[in-house]
């Protein structure tokens, strides 16, 4: 499907009518602007009806069941974790042995490959009463486990150091490690994940592509493939496609900022603008990630709404105003203004 750009939007942006979403651009024009990893924050609520902020509440942020970070909540219930990568993290307040037990809420932090825009992810913890303890990941099923356990060592070693070198950002020895690790083991989810993602960095659409579907295929009831799969498919311009992964991720209880964005993003690459609008408002609503207002008036400008595209851009300007491209944008919200 083709976008819709007024004269001007090509103008500034040096493009024809080509199915291109104007926040890639964007977003590479900010990128020197920006600082690495993402802002994780939000407020614990007491158990009960009351759900009052609860002050000196232990937050821990784990991934994969390892410890990354803790702090403290202040007095009004705030906690908050910088410098965080992506991937998929467990909020864990522990128990304070009296009237709540611990609470554990699965978060997700993502940005589109290629692009190092951090976000500003909000998740709020309402804690769970005393009486009902429970474990730590409970949403691991059994079959998972079983999974899990049944990976030889040869290919987590493998699985190690392809991880290992990927974080070096030696991409050859990082896919050779990783490949070996599912040759070894060909249901090794957690390895098909890695190498989708490294495909994804390094713009291999295809390869992310098979590497998040044989992923799907060994753990159908995980949410976190399809998400993956689904940006993958938008990428590719597979809107169709993407929805039903996207959709499916939701279902799954991925109810995250960035799968919402995407959705929208989705659906507007199929002209259901009215239905992107939601997704998109309820990912700024979500997140507070300022560059979604790019989308909303990139899905605006399609729609033929100009007002609410300015609106969209001004807003943009006025809450990211020391990004550099704000000039054009400017410029921009000046001739749309103008236009007959």
């Amino acid at each position: 499907m083709k976008m819709v750009i007024v004269p001007q939007l090509a103008a500034i942006f040096r493009v024809a009518l080509v199915p291109i979403l104007l926040l890639f651009v964007f977003l590479q024009s900010i990128v020197a602007q920006q600082q690495p990893g993402h802002t994780l924050r939000g407020k614990v609520y007491t158990p009960g009806n009351s759900n009052m902020p609860k002050s000196s509440a232990r937050v821990q942020l784990l991934t994969k069941g390892s410890l990354q970070a803790e702090t403290v909540t202040d007095s009004s219930g705030t906690y908050m974790f910088s410098q965080v990568v992506n991937g998929n993290y467990q909020l864990v307040v522990p128990s304070d042995g009296q009237t709540y037990s611990t609470t554990i809420v699965e978060v997700q932090i993502f940005f589109m490959s290629g692009n190092r825009l951090p976000q500003l992810v909000t998740q709020d913890v309402f804690l769970t009463p005393k009486d009902s303890d429970i474990k730590l990941a409970p949403n691991v099923s059994n079959e998972d486990r079983k999974l899990d356990a049944s990976i030889p060592k040869e290919a987590k070693k493998a699985y190690e150091k392809g991880s290992k070198s990927a974080k070096k950002g030696n991409t050859t020895e990082a896919l050779e490690q990783l490949n070996n690790a599912v040759q070894i083991h060909p249901a090794y989810f957690d390895a098909h994940m890695a190498l989708g993602e490294l495909y994804a960095k390094n713009n291999d659409l295809p390869a992310a592509q098979i590497a998040f579907s044989h992923a799907i295929e060994i753990k159908p009831k995980s949410s976190e493939p399809y998400f993956h799969l689904g940006v993958i498919l938008v990428k590719s311009h597979k809107s169709k496609e993407a929805l039903e992964n996207l959709r499916q991720a939701m279902n799954l209880g991925d109810k995250s900022a960035n799968n919402h964005m995407f959705l929208g993003i989705a659906l507007m690459d199929t002209a259901a603008y009215e239905e992107a609008e939601k997704m998109l408002l309820k990912a700024l609503d979500i997140g507070g990630n300022v560059a979604v207002r790019i989308y909303l008036a990139d899905c605006y400008e399609r729609w033929g709404k100009k007002s609410q595209c300015i609106e969209q851009l001004e807003a943009y300007v006025r809450l990211a105003p020391t990004a550099s491209n704000v000039a054009e944008i400017e410029k921009l919200i000046k001739q749309l203004k103008e236009k007959n």
